[in-house]
C-alpha cells in the first residue's frame, strides 16, 4: 500500500504534463512523449496475472504499432525503471510479433488487426491500448482521446477484468470509464 501512495504522485506529474497543450495535429511529438509517458506509468498502476506478469519477469514489454512511428517519443521512456522492472518497447509490423508483450498499443489506423489482438489481449492477459474514437468500448481496454487539446484516457474495466488484468483504483479515478460489464 505504501508502494502505492509513492506511486501516486509520479503518476499525477505526468498528469499534469498531459494537461500541457498536445500542439498540432495527430501525429504530435509532444502528444506521442505524453502517451509513452502514459503507457509506462499504466503499468505501475496494473496487475496482471502471474502468468504474464512483469514483476515476476524483471521487465515489461510494450508493442507498437509500427504506424505509430515517433521512434524518439518512445524511445525516452525505453528501458527506464520502476521500483519492481524495467520497461522496454519494440514495433510490430503485425499481430504475430507481440508474443511476450504485456501491452500492445495500436495506431488508429490499425483495424483490420483489432479483432484479433482483441482476442490474443483477452486469452493472453495483455493490456490493449489503441487511439482511435470508439476503441476501449468496442475493442480495448485503454484509449487515448483528446480533449481541449490534452491527452486523456478512457478504460473499459469490464474487458480488462475479463482477461483477468486488475487496474486500481488510482488510476480509474483518473479516468473516463466506457464500456459495461464483459
Amino acid at each position: 500500500m505504501r508502494r502505492i501512495l509513492r506511486l501516486i504522485p509520479v503518476f499525477l506529474i505526468f498528469c499534469l504534463l498531459s494537461s500541457s497543450s498536445a500542439l498540432g495535429d495527430h501525429h504530435n511529438t509532444r502528444e506521442y512523449r505524453i502517451k509513452a509517458a502514459f503507457l509506462f506509468n499504466f503499468l505501475k498502476f496494473i496487475e496482471f496475472p502471474d502468468a504474464n506478469s512483469p514483476r515476476l519477469e524483471g521487465s515489461a514489454l510494450i508493442c507498437l504499432s509500427v504506424n505509430l512511428g515517433h521512434e524518439q517519443s518512445f524511445a525516452s521512456v525505453d528501458g527506464r525503471k520502476t521500483s519492481d522492472f524495467s520497461v522496454n518497447f519494440k514495433y510490430f509490423r503485425n499481430p504475430d510479433d507481440t508474443d511476450n508483450c504485456q501491452v500492445i498499443f495500436l495506431d488508429e489506423e490499425d483495424t483490420a488487426w483489432e479483432e484479433e489482438l482483441k482476442q490474443k489481449a483477452a486469452d493472453g492477459h495483455i493490456l490493449l491500448v489503441g487511439e482511435r474514437e470508439g476503441f476501449a468500448e468496442e475493442t480495448g481496454m485503454i484509449n487515448f482521446y483528446l480533449a481541449s487539446n490534452k491527452v486523456k484516457f478512457e478504460i473499459n474495466k469490464g474487458r480488462a477484468d475479463k482477461a483477468g488484468i486488475r487496474i486500481s483504483s488510482n488510476l480509474l479515478k483518473l479516468a473516463r470509464i466506457v464500456g459495461g460489464d464483459e
